[in-house]
């Protein structure tokens, strides 16, 4: 009877150094980057580490984007291993000047289909606001764009441009232009050269250098 109290007490204590010994195996991973790589053409490049992690196994990884008619993913699901410590998805540009976000999304799990992703990786990227126009004098308008965002530095460099139709009504004086994250807001100055002429403007707001097609309105 002594031999079995025993018996059962070591058990227990082999049975909790095991479960205390376990590490989770996880992926550690790193926010999307986004580059221009030619003529609407894009690369999103996803990189980790890791915990417990053989250099053999094998991933999931997917990147999506909205709208999906804007852009194409050529490779969204792609399963590298985990020594290759990163994996490139090409992106097509299919329409210019539209809003595109991205998801990259990865597991240690490779036999996961798309509605069962378990990690979803935030992208860099400019929420820019509908830009405002104030006339200033005879003539004479400027135009303010602002901006927030997502995984930005304050002195992280923006590109920022404003464009109006037909040319030779409207002469925009200060673009493109250049500014930080941090400031949160830009103005570009216009002088009307023709009156009574119906004119569209547009703007685009980006993280330079530009990767076209993307953070556009």
């Amino acid at each position: 009877m002594n031999l079995s109290i025993i018996l059962v007490f070591v058990l227990f204590l082999l049975f909790v150094t095991v479960s205390q010994s376990l590490t989770p195996r996880q992926i550690i991973p790193s926010p999307v980057t986004i580059e221009k790589v030619g003529e609407q053409k894009l690369a999103a490049t996803i990189e980790w580490d890791g915990i417990d992690n053989n250099d053999n196994q094998t991933l999931f990884a997917s990147l999506e984007c909205d709208p999906l008619q804007a852009i194409e993913v050529e490779n969204p699901f792609p399963y590298p291993v985990f020594s290759d410590r990163k994996v490139v998805f090409d992106l097509t540009v299919l329409i210019s000047n539209v809003s595109v976000t991205c998801v990259g999304e990865m597991d240690t799990n490779a036999d996961l289909i798309p509605d069962e992703l378990s990690q979803l990786l935030p992208v860099k990227q400019i929420t820019p606001k509908l830009f405002t126009v104030d006339s200033t004098g005879t003539n004479k308008y400027v135009a303010t764009i602002k901006w927030d965002g997502t995984l930005n530095d304050d002195n992280q460099k923006l590109i920022s441009d404003f464009d109006c139709h037909p040319k030779e009504s409207v002469t925009i004086e200060n673009a493109p232009q250049y500014p930080i994250f941090g400031d949160r807001k830009v103005s570009f100055d216009s002088t009307v050269q023709k009156t009574g002429n119906n004119i569209s403007c547009s703007c685009n707001t980006d993280i330079y250098p530009v990767a076209e097609g993307l953070s556009t309105f």
